[in-house]
C-alpha cells in the first residue's frame, strides 16, 4: 500500500545519504591529503623564488592525518559499514584540516619569511637572523611578493567536504532512527501517542470476545417487583371463598 511504499522510497534515500557521505569523506581525505603534499605558500621577487610545503611545518602533518583519518572512514562506508562510524571521522577531521589551513592562510606572510630567510642563509652560508630581517625588509618595501599556493586552497577544500559528509552521515543517522522508532508500532493507531498501547477496538471491553448471545445485565438497578399477597383463609384455615377483596368469587 502507500506506507509501504513511503517507508520504501525512505529507506532507499537514507541509504543513497549514507553512500553520498562515504563518497564525499574518501573525495575530501583524498584531496586534503593531495594538498597537504603541495606548496602551500610562495615568496618570489628580485630574481628570487621561495616557497613553503606543507609537511615543511607542523601544519602540513597533522592536515595529512587528518586527512588519512577521513579518507580511512569513508572508505568503510562505502564497503559496507555502518554510516554511524563515519560522523566523528569526519566531524574531527574536517575540523581539524579546515582550521589549521585557515590559521595558516592567515599566518602565511610570516610563514614564508621564515621559509625565504633558512633557503637564503643555507645557499649564502649567512646567519639565519641577518637574513630574516633582509627579508622582512624587502618584503615591506613591496620588492618581494608573498601569495598562497594551490595545496593551501586544496587542503581547504577537503576539509570542506568532510565536515559535508559528516552532516549527511549524522542526517542519515537520525532518520533512520526516527523511522525504526515510527514503524515498530510505538505509536498508538491514529492519534496515540510514543510507548502507548493501541486502544482496544470500539465495543470490547479488552478482555477477550463476548459470548454469543444475550448478556446479562450487569451493574444495573431496575424497579423492584413485590410478590403478590396470599389469599385469605377462614377461620378453619380453608381458603375463604370471597377472593382477597371480600367479595363473591
Amino acid at each position: 500500500g502507500r506506507g509501504r511504499d513511503r517507508r520504501g522510497r525512505g529507506a532507499m534515500t537514507r541509504s543513497d545519504r549514507s553512500g553520498l557521505a562515504g563518497i564525499l569523506a574518501v573525495m575530501g581525505g583524498s584531496i586534503a591529503a593531495l594538498g597537504s603534499l603541495m606548496e602551500w605558500a610562495q615568496a618570489t621577487g628580485l630574481g628570487f623564488r621561495a616557497s613553503a610545503r606543507g609537511l615543511s611545518g607542523w601544519e602540513g602533518k597533522v592536515t595529512l592525518l587528518a586527512a588519512g583519518l577521513v579518507l580511512f572512514a569513508g572508505l568503510g562506508v562505502l564497503a559496507g559499514s555502518g554510516v554511524g562510524r563515519l560522523r566523528l571521522p569526519a566531524a574531527f577531521g574536517g575540523l581539524v584540516i579546515t582550521g589549521v589551513a585557515v590559521a595558516t592562510a592567515l599566518t602565511a606572510r610570516a610563514q614564508v619569511i621564515e621559509g625565504a630567510a633558512r633557503q637564503i642563509s643555507r645557499r649564502l652560508n649567512l646567519p639565519l637572523e641577518q637574513t630574516r630581517d633582509a627579508v622582512r625588509g624587502t618584503f615591506e618595501s613591496g620588492a618581494l611578493r608573498i601569495g598562497l599556493a594551490t595545496g593551501l586552497y586544496l587542503v581547504v577544500a577537503g576539509g570542506i567536504l568532510a565536515l559535508g559528509a559528516a552532516a549527511l552521515a549524522h542526517r542519515a543517522v537520525g532518520r533512520a532512527a526516527l523511522g525504526s522508532a515510527s514503524g515498530g508500532g510505538s505509536l498508538a493507531g491514529s492519534g496515540g501517542r510514543p510507548g502507548w498501547p493501541a486502544p482496544p477496538p470500539a465495543g470490547s471491553s479488552g478482555r477477550g470476545p463476548r459470548p454469543a448471545g444475550p448478556q446479562p445485565a450487569v451493574g444495573r438497578v431496575g424497579p423492584t417487583v413485590l410478590p403478590p399477597p396470599p389469599p385469605p383463609r377462614g377461620p378453619d384455615g380453608r381458603l375463604d371463598p370471597r377472593g382477597p377483596m371480600g367479595g363473591e368469587p
